[in-house]
């Protein structure tokens, strides 16, 4: 659900973005001129404004599937921890002390630490949120670091 609203947004974002400049470009002069660059600037200035937030409200949903499919996993391998639990004790119960099921049902035990941490380990779930680098916060850092690189590159010249 996350992931198709997310496509969807960004996709229609874009879509908006380009329908709606191309008409501003489509009636500019090829002679350019300050005065003209400047108009159509302050013309596609708000537009690209929308753009950014949409793509955000985008990247947003797309980010929330990728938190939700790490905890489906997480709870999936939690749902086979249970039933492997099920099954050894159905195996022990049903099958008396046979010496080759006790031993098929302790091994079936064996892959236990679902939930636990050790020290300096982290969770596939925490592993996840770390990598995806979509956050505003993070998307403004790199606008930021862009129109810093960009100035300095001016000032040189």
């Amino acid at each position: 659900m996350h992931m198709a609203l997310g496509i969807t947004i960004g996709v229609v974002g874009l879509l908006f973005f380009f329908l709606s400049t191309s008409s501003i470009f489509a009636n500019a002069s090829p002679v350019v001129s300050w005065q003209g660059l400047a108009f159509s600037l302050a013309a596609v200035l708000p537009r690209l404004g929308v753009l950014i937030f949409i793509e955000l409200t985008a990247g947003f949903f797309l980010k929330q599937y990728a938190i939700a499919m790490e905890e489906f996993r997480y709870f999936e391998r939690i749902l086979r921890r249970r039933e492997s639990e099920l099954l050894a004790y159905h195996l022990r119960r049903e099958n008396g002390a046979s010496a080759d099921l006790i031993e098929l049902a302790t091994s079936v035990l064996n892959d236990g630490d679902i939930g636990l941490l050790r020290k300096d380990q982290t969770t596939t779930t925490l592993e996840a949120e770390a990598t995806i680098a979509n956050d505003p916060a993070h998307v403004l850092t790199k606008a930021v670091d862009l129109v810093r690189a960009v100035g300095e590159k001016a000032v040189t010249k």
